[in-house]
């Protein structure tokens, strides 16, 4: 199984040019899955996922490739302004998955929660929960 993957609309597609195909492909690549910029108490954050074309799936029992990621972090310039949620990260397996456990975070973070405990498992069980209570 390849370890280069590329995007086609939300579709994942595998790359059978390998690496020199992958390269081409990520040169112009929009890989954003969601970007969203928020303020948790007095800290600004933003909460990113991207697709990351390489399968990131190191030995798993589950072979699957893990091809996207969302991250936390602060745009303040010193340590001090920093959160203790800067660097927390999550991996996917699916763009389905990546958009929907990007929203938990956010609607976690905007209410005051704390994502960084929960696995990808968890943050997909909350979004269930979140559809079911949207009108």
């Amino acid at each position: 199984m390849s370890r280069h993957w590329k995007l086609e609309g939300k579709e994942v597609v595998e790359c059978k040019g390998g690496a020199l195909e992958w390269a081409k492909w990520f040169e112009t690549a929009e890989r954003h899955v969601a970007k969203t910029e928020l303020t948790a108490g007095v800290t600004k954050l933003v909460v990113s996922t991207v697709f990351l074309g390489i399968d990131h799936n190191f030995g798993f029992e589950d072979k699957r490739p893990i091809l996207f990621e969302t991250i936390i972090y602060s745009p303040a310039k010193t340590p001090e302004d920093r959160s203790s949620w800067d660097d927390c990260q999550w991996r996917y397996r699916t763009y389905d998955e990546a958009e929907r456990c990007h929203n938990a975070i956010v609607a976690m973070l905007r209410d005051g929660q704390d994502p960084t405990e929960l696995s990808r498992e968890s943050l997909l069980l909350f979004d269930q929960l979140l559809e079911k209570q949207s009108p």
